[in-house]
């Protein structure tokens, strides 16, 4: 896929006509003697699909941040409003604000107090990190104990059908090759 290119200037100046904050514009390549727009097609060589890449030439835009009129009434006010004033507006539109506020509270820390910050966010993650393996491990010693536990009621299962089987007066090798137990754990059971 063709990816569209936007060129967004953030200028701390006023520009133009001080009538508006925002300038867009588009790249439109023409013939110099006929003034004929240029056409661009560009085909995909694995599906053979031409496009038409008239469209994906790069915008522009031109951001007065001076002259933005401090009007909410878009997503991308709530931009404008944060960059002129270092602030995240009381009410916002962009689901991103929440963020940002949170990333500027940040940068708006002292020096000792982002240090701090930093100590107390590497912290949280080490003993996050440790809970998590302490956990890891202690589900392991809990998974080992239960097969402990398995193994043993196997072998107390296979003692007692041992038992059976010489009372009824099996040979020890023959229990030993029906129950898996060795000769001398059968012989340790009379």
């Amino acid at each position: 896929d063709i990816i569209k290119v936007f060129h967004i200037s953030l200028l701390y100046f006023s520009i133009g006509n001080n009538n508006g904050a925002i300038y867009h514009g588009k790249t439109i390549i023409h013939e110099i003697d006929s003034n004929e727009k240029l056409s661009v097609h560009i085909k995909n060589l694995e599906t053979g699909r031409i496009f038409d890449a008239t469209d994906i030439m790069p915008e522009y835009f031109f951001i007065s941040i001076p002259l933005f009129n401090d009007k909410l009434e878009r997503e991308i006010d709530d931009w404008l409003h944060v960059m002129k004033y270092d602030e995240v507006p009381q009410t916002f539109h962009s689901p991103y604000m929440t963020q940002v506020a949170e990333k500027l509270s940040i940068l708006k820390m002292t020096s000792e107090e982002r240090a701090n910050y930093s100590y107390y966010r590497k912290k949280l993650h080490n003993d996050r990190d440790e809970l998590a393996a302490a956990e890891a491990k202690g589900e392991a010693r809990g998974r080992e104990e239960e097969r402990q536990k398995a193994e043993q009621k196997l072998l107390k299962e296979k003692q007692a059908i041992a038992n059976k089987l010489i009372q009824k007066g099996v040979s020890i090798q023959e229990v030993s090759e029906l129950t898996g137990l060795s000769v001398d754990q059968i012989k340790s059971l009379r």
